[in-house]
């Protein structure tokens, strides 16, 4: 039985039947120690793999979510698949991969500001910097070294330096879709006039008969056959 009396002097305290805690936890973050192997076997654990939405709030398909950088488009689902495969292989780790909504899109867009203030702040100083920028990944800065530093990816008054995205987003080999890249479907003829059009093949010259006279030139003959005298 309830003592109400003590409930409401704080002495006790009263849960409903119908009441649930669920968490969510990330299981190496840099601000805790490691969570104790006893506590964790009092918990029912699921891993929740990285994925692209299904669908919008209003049960519509899923409007994918691009980098924009000028007139430059990234698909924001082809670089996570890129950049996590990167952390993977260099850390050797889960924990540090970049879930969907790590950054947060406007309209479905993610502006240069928000890639380098939140995508690659991240990178550059939680992820790699205890493991190096030797890789292929993060060459064509601006020092002798032509390793991207963070700094690279800022102007002098501060502002995204977007050569520097467009070059960081093609080392990780993340296709432009404003380039127009799809190959011609087989069969297909290219329009004429367009870069990959066929030329038209030259026109065929009938064989010329040439006789060959004292002094090594040689002469032209008539191609058209004399014509034969008619029968007496």
């Amino acid at each position: 039985m309830v003592d109400w009396d003590d409930v409401s002097l704080g002495n006790a305290l009263v849960l409903p039947p119908n009441l649930y805690i669920w968490a969510t936890m990330n299981t190496s973050d840099q601000s805790l120690f490691p969570i104790d192997s006893a506590f964790k076997r009092r918990w029912d654990w699921k891993y929740m793999p990285i994925r692209e939405p299904d669908q919008n709030e209003d049960g519509s398909p899923w409007t994918k979510w691009k980098i924009e950088i000028d007139a430059h488009r990234y698909d924001w689902w082809t670089f996570l698949g890129k950049i996590n495969g990167l952390i993977g292989a260099m850390t050797e780790s889960e924990d540090k991969k970049l879930g969907y909504f790590f950054a947060k899109a406007e309209r479905g867009v993610i502006s240069a500001e928000t890639f380098v203030g939140k995508v690659v702040f991240y990178l550059w100083h939680d992820v790699f910097k205890d493991y190096g920028f030797e890789r292929n990944e993060f060459q064509g800065g601006s020092g002798e070294n032509k390793e991207i530093l963070f700094t690279d990816f800022f102007e002098a008054d501060g502002n995204p330096k977007k050569e520097t995205i467009i070059r960081f987003l093609k080392n990780l080999d993340v296709p432009d879709e404003s380039l127009n890249t799809t190959p011609p479907s087989p069969g297909a003829v290219p329009a004429a006039g367009s870069a990959n059009a066929i030329p038209a093949p030259a026109p065929i010259q009938p064989p010329q008969a040439v006789a060959t006279v004292p002094g090594g030139a040689t002469t032209p003959l008539p191609t058209t056959p004399a014509p034969v005298p008619a029968a007496p």
